[in-house]
């Protein structure tokens, strides 16, 4: 990347990125959002292609959902621009959407800096062991397994609060260690540890986002 460039690596990001557009043919609309619109047709015949594949049949109970998504679609001109925005610090919503926003504040900040800023913070200080793309790239290896680890201890009796509070903590605590590094293996190694629960958190924090909002509220809080 020294030599060919940020573009060269934007460029080559791009590629899985872009390959997501092959697939979006063959991602079926969300059911509830077809009845809500007034496809009721539409809707069955996703939800009978779910059943289809899962090997299931459709239950009779589906047909009573109909008549109850019989309304007028909903729109910005019918139920106001902001009301899904101001449902979200409505009596019942507002702690968790405050707290829930501030974790994402946070985590989305620690994201960025350990990512772009603290590789370019220790090359100033002369400690690295290359460019910053090779030790962001190595700093990177950590990723996944956090994602993965997280992943699984949110359905474990951890659950989902514990496993936040858990993979914060460690993630502060990798990343404030990193402030007294003299030397580039200390650097790489606390580095992949901030990153590992990091990312874990990430993951925990997203998989407990739409799980505390009503359906209608899902989208516009996450």
């Amino acid at each position: 990347m020294a030599e060919y460039g940020w573009r060269r690596l934007l460029l080559i990001s791009s590629v899985p990125t872009g390959s997501i557009l092959l697939v979006l043919p063959f991602i079926p609309e969300s059911p509830r959002f077809l009845l809500l619109k007034g496809r009721e047709r539409k809707a069955f015949a996703v939800l009978k292609k779910v059943a289809r594949r899962n090997n299931r049949p459709l239950p009779i109970s589906i047909m009573g959902l109909l008549p109850h998504y019989k309304k007028e679609p909903v729109s910005p001109k019918n139920a106001g621009f902001f009301k899904p925005l101001v449902l979200l610090f409505s009596k019942g919503m507002r702690r968790q959407t405050i707290v829930l926003w501030l974790l994402w504040f946070f985590a989305s900040g620690g994201l960025i800096g350990v990512i772009i800023f603290l590789p370019q913070y220790f090359h100033a200080k002369g400690i690295g062991n290359g460019t910053v793309y090779e030790d962001i790239f190595l700093t990177t290896t950590g990723n996944v397994p956090g994602i993965v680890l997280a992943a699984f201890l949110i359905e474990t009796k951890l659950g989902r609060k514990k496993t936040i509070a858990l993979f914060a903590f460690l993630c502060a605590a990798f990343i404030f260690v990193l402030g007294p590094v003299n030397s580039s293996t200390y650097l790489i190694v606390a580095s992949i540890g901030g990153k590992f629960f990091l990312y874990g958190l990430w993951a925990a924090i997203d998989a407990y986002t739409p799980e505390v909002y009503p359906t209608e509220e899902r989208s516009t809080g996450l």
